[in-house]
Order: structure tokens, then C-alpha cells, then sequence
């Protein structure tokens, strides 16, 4: 099928799987079932949010620890913009580095 024949939406679908079949160093991405950018992008999270995805999805297969620890480092981000007496009624303990 040439580009002649194909509508508008075929067009962009194609070019999409093209790019989506496509990832720049490594495959701990391409392997998943959906990718945390589609799932962060379908979901309409932010991209604090749409990273702990990231870092949760690709731990065993790329990063380990580091990634895990980068996901709670966004957490905490996430958890900085509440106000302190918010924060301050939620109790949580992570053990820095």
C-alpha cells in the first residue's frame, strides 16, 4: 500500500507504530506490554507521576536499586508540593540513601 492511498489517520497510525516499535539504547522498554509513556500520556499524568512509571517499570530490567530510588525521589517531590501540616499528618519513613 503506497501513501497515496491511505487517509490521514493510516498516515499518522503508521508513522506511530514506526515509532513506537522504536527505542534508542536498550530494550527494557520495547519488551513491555505498554510503555510507561503511553500509560502516563492515556492517563493524563503529570510527568513527576509519569516518571515513578518509568522508574517502577524498568527496575529489574535496567537501573535496579538507582531506578527504585529515583521513583521515591519523585514521590517525594510529588509529596513536597502538599502544605506542611498536611504532610505533617501523614506519617511515612524512608531511610535516606
Amino acid at each position: 500500500m503506497n501513501n497515496a492511498s491511505l487517509t490521514l489517520f493510516q498516515v499518522h497510525n503508521e508513522r506511530y507504530v514506526h515509532h513506537m516499535k522504536k527505542q534508542v539504547g536498550g530494550d527494557h522498554y520495547a519488551k513491555m506490554a505498554i510503555q510507561p509513556w503511553e500509560y502516563a500520556e492515556q492517563n493524563d499524568l503529570s510527568f513527576l507521576q509519569g516518571s515513578v512509571v518509568k522508574y517502577v517499570s524498568r527496575y529489574k530490567d535496567k537501573g535496579g536499586i538507582q531506578d527504585l530510588k529515583k521513583a521515591i525521589h519523585c514521590i517525594e517531590l510529588m509529596i513536597s508540593t502538599f502544605p506542611q501540616e498536611t504532610i505533617d499528618r501523614v506519617s511515612y519513613n524512608l531511610k535516606d540513601k
